[in-house]
């Protein structure tokens, strides 16, 4: 195509020599091609080149891309439900092409925004659905849309729901929080609750403490199965829900706080019998008083996220 402009270009100064034009003649030619976002002219008077400025293609990928989710019902249980999920905002100098993942299977749309998902009832506790979703400008360059992590939430056998828990601090935290209630176990190990949350997601479990002189109970989140074996997790015990710590300090109402791929917080009813450091090595709780874990996938206190995928599992044991 460059080469045909320039021997155009080349004969109509020719033609325009042959009349005798002066060098003050001007004359113009109009070119149209649907696949040219633009022209540049190089060269020198004469013999000069047209070059085709295409879009689309690897210079330019569409930016701007913001995928979303509906649910129906907005809080989902193991009743069943809903979701949707869109893509909008995207930037073009082509045709936009979209490919869809449902728990990392392909080909589950081409939509930008595909039917409504049906989320079958009941499921194991933490039963989750994710999606994500791939744009593309003329099918040749395309940019990922970040995984929207999607958590159907189902009760642990032995707890409740998490009803009633102020799950408000996680929002304006920009978490979307999910509550569970669990029952802390006075004789043998009792694993209550587990599930896959991604990095947007905080997990906040409910407990209340029993009577005086029940002690060390661990509570953790073991390594788990691939591909969540490596995650790294930011956990605090407070007194309230959604409690944050990016440096791990112990401020306000945060008892305990600990960053690790298997975090676990030891804990004793009543007061701590020793003094100074001894004590920071478990947390000592009041009896029969309600707290909080708050868990989230961070690298570490005030760290980058840590799940690396759509959506990681994530535990809540009580070890006796």
């Amino acid at each position: 195509m460059t080469r045909s402009f320039r021997i155009l270009l080349s004969a109509f100064a020719a033609a325009f020599a042959l009349a005798g034009a002066s060098s003050a003649s001007a004359g113009s030619i109009t070119l149209s091609d649907p696949n040219c976002a633009s022209f540049t002219l190089s060269g020198t008077a004469g013999i000069q080149t047209l070059t085709c400025v295409t879009g689309g293609g690897g210079p330019n990928p569409p930016t701007g891309c913001v995928a979303s989710i509906v649910t129906n019902p907005t809080t989902l249980t193991n009743a069943g439900g809903t979701a949707t999920v869109s893509v909008a905002g995207c930037s073009a100098t082509g045709v936009l092409t979209y490919s869809w993942y449902r728990n990392g299977q392909p080909n589950w749309s081409t939509s930008a925004t595909p039917p409504a998902d049906q989320l079958a009832a009941g499921g194991t506790s933490g039963s989750s659905t994710s999606y994500q979703v791939q744009v593309c400008n003329d099918t040749t360059s395309c940019v990922n849309v970040p995984s929207i992590p999607l958590t159907a939430f189902v009760p642990g056998t032995g707890g409740g729901g998490g009803a009633g828990i102020d799950l408000t601090g996680c929002t304006a935290a920009g978490y979307t929080g999910r509550g569970l209630d669990v029952t802390f176990p006075t004789t043998a190990t009792t694993s209550k609750a587990s599930g896959t949350f991604g990095n947007n997601d905080a997990l906040v479990v409910r407990f209340t403490t029993p009577a005086a002189g029940v002690n060390d109970q661990t509570v953790f989140q073991p390594a788990g199965n691939p591909p969540s074996q490596n995650t790294s997790r930011v956990y605090t015990l407070s007194t309230k829900p959604c409690d944050f710590t990016t440096d791990g300090s112990l401020t306000g109402t945060i008892l305990y706080t600990v960053s690790s791929q298997s975090p676990a917080i030891t804990i004793n009813i009543g007061a701590c019998p020793y003094t100074g450091s001894w004590c920071s090595s478990a947390a000592y709780l009041q009896p029969n008083t309600t707290y909080y874990v708050t868990m989230v996938n961070r690298t570490t206190f005030g760290g980058a996220p840590s799940c690396s995928f759509a959506s990681c599992d994530m535990r809540m044991d009580f070890n006796k």
